[in-house]
């Protein structure tokens, strides 16, 4: 990251793209200027390969709790609800058509 960048707040950038695999961050934060240390943090990240994306982003909260996860994860634009009462694994199914994923506990 260019430390010369003095915008990077709201600003989307490509970390890897090629023809078939694609990654996208977005940030929430700016650099500043003399400090030793900047702290930019990463609202979203999306990885896009073949026809799928899959977004992982940060839910805007007004105080954040750490008991409680403020993710939205998005397969395909379409917003997954992870339940977090046990552990969860989750699937696509592969071959084309509808991959949405399933639970499982």
């Amino acid at each position: 990251m260019p430390r010369n960048n003095k915008r990077i707040k709201g600003d989307d950038f490509a970390l890897v793209s090629n023809d078939k695999f694609h990654i996208n961050v977005h940030f929430i934060d700016t650099w500043s200027e003399g400090k030793a240390c900047n702290f930019t943090r990463v609202q979203a990240l999306s990885i896009m390969f073949d026809s799928h994306t899959l977004v992982v982003a940060a839910r805007k909260v007004a105080t954040w709790d750490y008991r409680f996860d403020a993710l939205a994860i998005c397969w395909d634009q379409t917003e997954l609800v992870v339940p977090t009462d046990s552990e969860v694994e989750w699937r696509t199914r592969g071959g084309g058509g509808d991959d949405r994923g399933d639970e499982k506990h």
